[in-house]
């Protein structure tokens, strides 16, 4: 896992990405992604992301889609099932 995150640490200095747009259906999970906290089910997962944000220095920008607007997200997820 260390070399992955090596990995994207480099790509993301290389391309000079300093930002990730994080596009969800869930209102929940972009405002705690705003307040970076969440309740106990989703404290975990919240955590990683922060803390793999902030060691790659990127601002995570959450963004809410209206879930009628997720249409690509949808078929990708049932591709998965598929």
């Amino acid at each position: 896992m260390d070399n992955k995150r090596e990995e994207i640490r480099d790509a993301t200095k290389r391309l000079k990405v300093d930002q990730l747009t994080i596009q969800t259906d869930n209102q929940v999970a972009v405002m705690n992604l705003k307040r970076k906290a969440s309740a106990a089910p989703l404290a975990t997962t919240m955590k990683k992301i922060c803390l793999n944000a902030m060691q790659l220095d990127l601002i995570i920008i959450p963004v809410h889609i209206r879930g009628l607007d997720n249409k690509k997200a949808d078929t990708l997820s049932r591709l998965e099932i598929a």
